[in-house]
């Protein structure tokens, strides 16, 4: 290096799997059939935080938002198809507290700077860890604290290789400190366990510690080779 550069200088760029320090992030173990209940509860016991969820497809985000709607007047969905003005007249109205919870899909994961984010709730996966650390970066702006709750389908073979994946590098808490009634923790286990099918069983699901996980499911579904890509076009 001093060879063809006299005075080198070294810059460190922070890896792209570095979740900021500012945000915590918890994991709840749902089913398809309760799913939308218990995003219901959360909303209804954090009714003044800011809120992004995220889903995969603009279809999903048309639903939840058509199923919060009436109950949570200050939502809105942002997703691509809309026209521009109504993109950017939704995050002013977030900006300035009259939107407070906001649908939204991957498009935005990296476009969305509203200081008043505080919480961003995953509700379908996404397909990587990149994506991820820039969805609940929305929840942790400008070294601000912020939470994060990945809402995990534990009859879901996919949606359980996909949790695995990510707890690997992400540091998950239990759910009871983000008031989250009624809900299990889901807690990282051997890769080769994540898809067994397991008998109905209470409690959180457990897993690492010598002990094998809390049987939680039947009708698991046999995966895939890998998870259906049918994520939304920009």
């Amino acid at each position: 290096m001093g060879r063809y550069c006299p005075n080198p200088t070294r810059i460190q760029v922070d890896a792209a799997d570095r979740s900021s320090e500012t945000i915590r992030h918890f994991a709840a173990a749902v089913t398809r059939r309760n799913k939308f209940d218990v995003l219901r509860r959360y909303l209804s016991s954090q009714p003044d935080a800011g809120t992004v969820i995220f889903t995969m497809t603009r279809q999903k985000a048309d639903e939840v938002f058509e199923r919060l709607r009436r109950d949570f007047p200050g939502s809105a969905v942002l997703r691509a198809g809309l026209p521009m003005s109504e993109r950017e007249r939704t995050l002013n109205q977030m900006r300035d507290g009259r939107v407070k919870t906001l649908i939204a899909t991957d498009v935005f994961a990296r476009g969305i700077d509203v200081d008043l984010i505080t919480h961003v709730i995953h509700f379908d996966l996404p397909f990587g860890l990149d994506e991820y650390i820039h969805r609940s970066g929305r929840a942790g702006r400008a070294g601000r604290e912020g939470s994060t709750i990945a809402l995990v389908e534990v009859d879901n073979g996919d949606q359980m290789k996909l949790y695995q994946v990510i707890a690997g590098r992400v540091q998950f808490s239990p759910i009871e400190n983000e008031s989250l009634p009624g809900t299990q923790v889901v807690e990282p286990r051997r890769s080769e366990d994540v898809c067994r099918p397991r008998r109905v069983c209470g409690g959180a699901l457990r897993g690492g510690s010598g002990r094998g996980p809390r049987e939680f499911g039947t009708n698991h579904e046999r995966p895939r080779r890998g998870p259906s890509r049918d994520r939304e076009k920009a």
